[in-house]
């Protein structure tokens, strides 16, 4: 009776120590991922685990969510002369303006008022809408790279022209940002934005490379793909 006992005894040190072992392991691993406690905490709610236990044995296969969601396009009529930023982008919200415009951020008077771009043919862009947060860099990779992401100021006025006093257009007036990849002065690719603040446009940029998310439901503007 006592070598049974002794024997239920270390069988459950042995499996305690497993499990302590197993835990260091977890620990370790998180750590390696940069899990935070609140991810750490969502395993063990509901099935979680359950759905990654059938990964781990091969029945089950992990798929990345996009982040964009393709809306539609819109056709942008041919700039028959040079774009010239400060010319049109004007604070302005009078009856007589011809596109109301209720404020421009510092970094875009800096980075971006400043320029000229040439005439350009007839062009579609497409517009996407976030559909989980996301930062610039993996929002543009998913678009095809910079070369598919970018668009220009041109294109940008075009589109609030045709909606110059916040009616319902190809960009959201609901106050959500409408996001471009424009190359800047000095041409650089910058994230500018434009949304419709109840009496005008709003328009203000910063770098790609900020940690910054975009946030879902924002609308997202690029070069159509069969275009170069």
């Amino acid at each position: 009776m006592f070598a049974k006992t002794l024997l239920q005894k270390e069988a459950t040190m042995s499996d305690l120590m497993l499990d302590v072992d197993q835990a260091g392991e977890l620990k370790s691993a998180f750590r390696r991922g940069d899990w935070t406690n609140a991810e750490i905490k969502k395993l063990s709610e509901g099935n979680v685990l359950t759905h990654v236990r059938q990964v781990v044995l091969g029945n089950a296969k992990i798929v990345q969510i996009k982040s964009l969601e393709f809306i539609g396009t819109i056709i942008i009529p041919a700039i028959t002369k040079k774009f010239v930023a400060k010319d049109n982008f004007i604070v302005d919200t009078s009856r007589k303006t011809k596109v109301k415009i209720s404020y421009l951020g510092d970094d875009f008077r800096k980075n971006f008022l400043g320029k000229t771009e040439k005439a350009i043919p007839e062009t579609t862009l497409r517009y996407h809408k976030l559909r989980k947060s996301s930062a610039d860099k993996p929002i543009i990779a998913e678009l095809g790279g910079e070369k598919k992401a970018e668009t220009t100021l041109a294109e940008m006025f075009a589109l609030m022209e045709m909606q110059p006093n916040g009616e319902k257009g190809a960009l959201p007036t609901n106050g959500y940002a409408n996001i471009f990849y424009i190359h800047d002065v000095n041409g650089v690719l910058g994230a500018v934005r434009c949304d419709w603040g109840g009496v005008g446009w709003s328009v203000d940029a910063c770098s790609v490379g900020t940690p910054r998310e975009r946030y879902y439901g924002r609308r997202v503007f690029s070069r159509n793909s069969s275009e170069s």
